[in-house]
């Protein structure tokens, strides 16, 4: 590792503008791990689930909520789908936050963890809540930091 030589070195080396540069490289990082583990898919999808009438479909819930049935689920691939997996972006809002967001209108009741449906809990998709955690537990984060830490100290000296 290289020394930092006078204080004008270290007064450069510790200016707001150095540390934007910091800071966007952990933010960038921080949100490309998160999105790592919301835009995978479960895993294999099951079988279809096909009702003729709504009395089926309450009788096939309920039951489903009683813990008598396990959820059969198929993941439909359909033109007018809005592709939650891909969707996922990371967007840097200003010098000190940023965010992992999608545009698709039916996320939350999938991947966050104050609306996900029962349906999509036991099959399998991460919540937003579950994403950070896989990604503070894994050690991602403290990888990203020191990443962008080298490359941020190795690029003023």
């Amino acid at each position: 590792m290289s020394e930092i030589q006078g204080l004008a070195a270290l007064q450069q080396l510790l200016s707001p503008e150095s540390l934007a540069g910091l800071k966007r490289a952990v933010l960038l990082g921080a949100g490309e791990a998160l999105r790592g583990y919301l835009a995978v898919y479960p895993g294999p999808p099951g079988y279809p689930i096909t009702w003729t009438t709504p009395k089926q479909r309450r009788w096939f819930w309920a039951n489903v909520r009683a813990g008598k049935l396990e959820v059969p689920y198929r993941r439909q691939q359909s033109p007018t789908s809005e592709r939650l997996g891909p969707s996922w972006l990371v967007v840097i809002e200003t010098d000190d936050t940023g965010a992992v967001q999608t545009s698709v209108s039916y996320a939350k009741w999938v991947q966050a963890e104050a609306h996900q449906q029962p349906m999509h809990l036991l099959t399998g998709w991460v919540t937003d809540y579950e994403a950070q955690q896989r990604a503070v537990q894994s050690g991602d984060l403290d990888v990203v930091f020191e990443q962008a830490f080298h490359s941020w100290i190795g690029g003023m000296t």
